[in-house]
């Protein structure tokens, strides 16, 4: 199934559907869409939505801030997880897509040193997201689509901190 969503950058599956911002993909070639459309699909086809909760969890950075509840400490490691993971997710099939002959938007995750790798070996190869903190307490976000008390920014994108709402995206 797909469903549109203004509210997500590009798209992305949770496995069983695929989200996508009409904007975005109204901004694409054709050729561009069929890539978009592979890259989802293929998440689900190798099994990286039901693979991620396999891998363990990055090291959390030093700047983490020391007054973290549990609960928060659980979502931050549990969003860093993700965001590494997807990047190797990434890394892994969107060579695929390209020797396939269809293409892909710009800013796409290729790199020679990775094709033909697991995406968990890929993720074992890769850095620890960027994180930095503003604010007192990482809550999910609110009703109106904001940060609830603390925001942090993941390798320059502001996350709210729910790891949920994402799924496994372009």
């Amino acid at each position: 199934k797909m469903v549109p969503d203004p509210t997500i950058p590009t798209a992305c599956t949770d496995g069983a559907t695929i989200r996508y911002n009409p904007e975005f993909i109204n901004n694409l070639s054709l050729k561009k869409i069929e890539g978009v459309c592979c890259h989802e699909v293929l998440h689900c086809a190798c099994g990286h939505i039901w693979r991620e909760k396999d891998l363990p969890f990055p090291v959390l950075p030093n700047n983490t801030p020391k007054d973290l509840k549990p609960e928060e400490l659980e979502r931050l490691k549990l969003l860093l997880r993700h965001d590494k993971a997807n990047m190797a997710m990434d890394y892994a099939i969107n060579p695929i897509i390209i020797d396939s002959g269809l293409e892909l938007p710009e800013r796409c995750l290729i790199d020679e040193q990775y094709k033909g790798l697991a995406m968990e070996e890929i993720y074992m190869k890769l850095p620890t997201p960027k994180v930095t903190f503003s604010k007192v307490s990482l809550g999910g976000p609110r009703q109106d689509g904001q940060c609830n008390e603390r925001s942090m920014t993941i390798d320059g994108q502001p996350r709210c901190g729910d790891v949920e709402s994402g799924g496994n995206g372009s």
